[in-house]
């Protein structure tokens, strides 16, 4: 590496750093980039527990090992005060968001100008809870073939849904090669029962992720990604590590507080782990350049 920059170190840097002069004084060079170019969407992503009722092998929380899963239990009251506080629009995922206690009675008190996205794979009895929601909020559900999910209970959850005047879903599953051998007769069962499911690609191709050997990456990303303590992280790798977190989005605290309007100024850092990154990292507003020395090492 450079003659300054410590491998280990993980490095928050301004928004406003001149980059070029930075890899010059660090004697570094970018060797290749990835990115995407989506626009950043200004959403909070909440991630209210990681702990999920399944276990599948092309998601985070098997792709990464051993991660931060149990938490204490943030009370709904305060993550609404939080989101209200903030104006956003929201996400709430995991993990599988229905595992928090607490789920409804939370996007009931949000804003009902703000939008409430929920992530879940909808494989738990769900009428009940799905009833006392009195706002609109949509499901992004994702089926996953060989997990011994009830496709019956599935689709009572999916027509519940449907039965609502404010409820709404996209439903997708993963092709995956994990899920080859179920995929098409789980397809073909819900198509016979008037649900088609989109079809989304295994994001495990990424090459930031799942590498034998990390590398030196200076990343830059608009997103803001909040664990189930409040913390905000960078990238998804880290919040399920519970490493380097940024602020708290609960208490307000520095040094990248929550901004309260529509854009954010973009997270760069300098990071040691390109190659550990999480699948999904991938996703959103993002560029990641990947870097090499330019100097000879000096002592």
């Amino acid at each position: 590496m450079g003659k300054r920059l410590d491998p280990h170190q993980y490095s928050l840097l301004a928004p406003k750093t001149n980059l070029d002069a930075f890899l010059t004084d660090q004697e570094l060079s970018i060797s290749s980039s990835f990115s995407n170019p989506a626009t950043f969407d200004g959403h909070l992503r909440i991630y209210p527990v990681l702990r999920c009722n399944l276990a599948c092998a092309y998601c985070v929380n098997e792709e990464m090992g051993p991660t931060v899963k149990d938490y204490p239990r943030v009370e709904p009251e305060a993550w609404a005060q939080a989101i209200n506080r903030a104006g956003r629009h929201v996400v709430l995922t995991g993990g599988e968001p229905f595992l928090y206690k607490g789920l409804e009675a939370l996007c009931n008190m949000i804003d009902p100008q703000l939008k409430v996205r929920v992530y879940t794979n909808l494989c738990l009895d769900l009428a009940k809870r799905l009833s006392s929601l009195t706002r609109p909020v949509h499901f992004y559900v994702s089926w996953h073939p060989g997990q011994n999910a009830d496709r019956e209970r599935f689709l009572a959850n999916i027509g519940a849904i449907e039965a609502s005047l404010h409820l709404s879903h996209t439903t997708h599953a993963i092709e995956a090669l994990e899920s080859t051998d179920f995929l098409a007769e789980d397809l073909a069962w819900f198509a016979d029962r008037n649900l088609i499911l989109d079809l989304d690609p295994d994001q495990r191709g990424f090459a930031g992720s799942g590498q034998a050997t990390a590398r030196p990456a200076l990343c830059r990303r608009k997103i803001i990604l909040i664990g189930p303590d409040g913390a905000r992280y960078q990238c998804v790798s880290k919040l399920m590590r519970a490493k380097d977190p940024l602020s708290n989005f609960l208490t307000g605290s520095a040094p990248t507080p929550i901004p309260t309007h529509t854009d954010a100024e973009e997270l760069l850092s300098l990071c040691p782990e390109f190659g550990r990154c999480a699948p999904c990292d991938q996703l959103g507003q993002t560029r990641m350049d990947l870097l090499t020395s330019s100097s000879t090492e000096r002592p």
